[in-house]
């Protein structure tokens, strides 16, 4: 497990960040103009998080099957300011919830009576999630089943679609409304939200492609008469304004827990299965505390030190007495939970319980407090006389691994608060100055596929950027050089001549000028930065480091990571061709993507941070023994770390590189449309 660095990087940044064009400048790593499928990065086109229905419709549909005399139910959303030419539309866009049920769909668009939707089975539609993750789905039965909670955006190719019927010759020309219908005979009881419609003109993620809004209730609520409804529910629309619930006030109090580099010493580090099951398997973390039992018969507040490392996986946080569990369980969905970040003044709403649990994906990387409303749980099992609030003996984590897994949080120290927030009383009741990890047990329903529980020693300092590790950097390494003269230096240089020089990266720290300086061999200069040390990037989603270009023309280069997994099998994985990656410019402000050529490539001028997931790695043709998708997987490491540049395409062009490590966190673009909600680059490395 690895620890965060607190340390403040002072950056004057000259501009904010701006979405430039994907490799506009650059036309060799333009992005190709391939279909949208589930590895496109993009940026989501609506709102997020807790506000992202706010204004919205919700849907709530017959509760019976067979309502209405096998019904066809129907729902139109008309357009803002009238029929729309969609002729060069290329992606519908739909934002939706599924709040309950799994209903099969048929969706699409409306124009004089026509309609043009997902009337062929088999043909791909996509679906975004709020998160990022893109997932494929195929119609059947001329239907579209999103699955019970999705949340985020249908993403609908109009090559996938076709008119079901046109008896009007309609064309696309001047269509005034989204819509959606289903038989009450195979779905009922579900019910929809509904908010913005637009589309993309292009492939979305390309440059070049816009995205036109078409129904917008990101501000206000729309009129009612812009959604015309025919449903065997009478009662089936309903307006936020109609059934809002007043939030009540995010508590604030002093920050409970320790904080900083030693804030996570001793805790424990909860790793989840690394595949899933094919049925419900409960895995439990209990934690006991100080005392043998706990009096909560007055508290306010239960509180958690908390850090979501990898994933976010859905829990139901609970305390137990005797086998008596009051938890998030036993209160109705809705109910609110808070999050408060170790360098926050005040805490805010993480998540309302769903289906009995917490998802908590926005704490996800920070490390704080889980603040649980002790109303916000309820008793969900458990023999009456044991019942007690006032003798709890265990917190209890539990979460279903037929759903959640390949997960990792940190759970260290715990609390109560009694009384109001910000003036009552805060009492620890787990103090993790020295090792108590007796205290936790990890369990599962089928121990043939447990989670496992480890410990942050107080010696395991790792140093951290904001989500991302710094495991090679250039300080206390020394100038080196290969040549017909010999090797001289710390770092090994081998193939074709090449040398290391230190020099400053953008904070005065000392980084890696590495340079090919002659060719023989096979043509290519490697710089081995790490063997034998067996850094952890287990889990991590790719590789993040410093660079700065420093010749007069692009400069393009390999990494050579050797994973060694738990078996003790090795293997060499490079840069595979045609992949998106990102770079951050320190002096521009700007964040772009490129595409991997196989390489790596620094433009001219460049200075800042790269990204490069390691879903752009691939086995090298000449290795075996450890499969693609045990690459990065648990328990393996990097045996091995180098860069090779191809000394005949790049002599004497040099770049520097520093803080080489993996990051936690995709990155997202933020602009003046879209919130990236804390995941820019800078955001994530804890520049700003």
């Amino acid at each position: 497990m690895t620890k965060k660095k607190t340390q403040v990087l002072a950056l004057m940044l000259g501009a904010g960040i701006a979405l430039s064009g994907v490799c506009a400048a650059y036309p060799a790593v333009t992005v190709d103009g391939n279909a949208l499928d589930t590895t496109t990065q993009m940026t989501y086109p609506f709102e997020t998080g807790d506000d992202a229905f706010a204004y919205a419709p919700t849907f709530t549909m017959a509760t019976e099957a067979g309502a209405g005399n096998n019904k066809w139910e129907y729902i139109e959303v008309k357009f803002d300011g009238g029929a729309k030419d969609l002729r060069s539309a290329e992606y519908l866009a739909v934002q939706i919830r599924v709040d309950a049920g799994n209903p099969g769909l048929t969706l699409g668009l409306i124009q004089n009576g026509d309609r043009y939707n997902n009337c062929v089975d088999e043909n791909k539609f996509y679906f975004l999630s709020e998160n990022g993750t893109i997932s494929e789905m195929s119609c059947l039965y001329s239907a579209i089943n999103l699955g019970t909670g999705a949340c985020g955006t249908l993403l609908m190719p109009f090559a996938s679609m076709n008119w079901q019927w046109n008896n009007n010759q309609s064309d696309l020309s001047a269509a005034t409304a989204f819509y959606y219908t289903t038989c009450t005979q195979f779905n009922y009881d579900y019910a929809l939200t509904i908010g913005n419609v637009g589309y993309y003109d292009g492939e979305p993620g390309a440059s070049g492609t816009n995205f036109t809004t078409l129904v917008d209730c990101s501000e206000s609520e729309r009129s009612k008469d812009m959604y015309y409804v025919d449903s065997a529910n009478p009662d089936c629309m309903k307006m936020p304004s109609e059934s809002a619930v007043v939030e009540p006030e995010p508590p604030t109090m002093e920050y409970p827990f320790r904080a900083g580099e030693d804030a996570d010493t001793w805790a424990a580090v909860w790793q989840g299965p690394v595949v899933g099951d094919s049925s419900t398997n409960w895995q439990t973390l209990r934690v006991k505390f100080d005392q043998e039992t706990v009096d909560f018969s007055q508290a306010s507040y239960l509180v958690i030190q908390y850090y979501g490392a990898v994933g976010s996986p859905g829990i139901t946080f609970g305390l137990e007495n005797k086998g008596a569990r009051y938890s998030v369980a036993g209160v109705a969905d809705g109910k609110p939970v808070y999050f408060m970040g170790e360098t926050d003044s005040t805490s805010k709403k993480v998540a309302n319980v769903t289906y009995g649990a917490v998802t908590a994906g926005s704490a996800s990387g920070i490390m704080g407090a889980m603040i649980i409303p002790m109303d916000s749980m309820g008793w969900q099992f458990g023999a009456d006389e044991n019942r007690d609030l006032a003798a709890i003996d265990t917190l209890v984590l539990t979460t279903d691994s037929q759903y959640n897994y390949n997960y990792r949080i940190v759970i260290g120290e715990i609390g109560l608060y009694t009384g109001e927030a910000g003036s009552g009383t805060f009492t620890k009741l787990l103090d993790l100055s020295s090792d108590k990890s007796a205290k936790f047990t990890a369990t599962s329903d089928l121990e043939a596929n447990r989670g496992t529980v480890s410990f942050i020693e107080a010696d395991a300092v790792r140093e951290m950027m904001g989500d991302a590790t710094v495991d090679i950097k250039g300080e206390g390494k020394s100038n080196s050089s290969y040549s017909e003269t010999g090797v001289s230096g710390n770092v090994l240089i081998n193939g074709s001549y090449g040398s290391l020089s230190i020099v400053e990266d953008s904070y005065g720290e000392d980084a890696m000028q590495l340079t090919a300086t002659g060719i023989t061999g096979d043509g290519f200069t490697a710089f081995t930065l790490s063997d034998g040390e067996n850094i952890d990037w287990a889990n991590m989603k790719g590789v993040s480091f410093w660079a700065r270009n420093d010749s007069d023309v692009e400069v393009s280069f390999n990494f050579e990571i050797d994973c060694k997994v738990a078996s003790g099998a090795r293997s060499r994985f490079n840069i595979l061709q045609g992949n998106r990656y990102w770079l951050y410019d320190v002096n521009t402000g700007k964040t772009s993507i490129y595409m991997t050529r196989p390489t790596a490539t620094l433009p001219a001028g460049f200075e800042g941070w790269v990204r490069i997931p390691f879903s752009a790695f691939e086995r090298a043709s000449w290795s075996s023994g450890v499969a693609k998708e045990e690459f990065m997987s648990e328990g393996s490491v990097v045996a091995y770390l180098g860069i090779t540049v191809s000394a005949a395409n790049y002599l004497n062009q040099s770049f520097s590189i520093n803080n080489i490590g993996a990051y936690n966190t995709t990155p997202q673009f933020s602009s003046s449309f879209v919130n990236a909600d804390g995941k820019t680059i800078p955001e994530l490395l804890g520049l700003n």
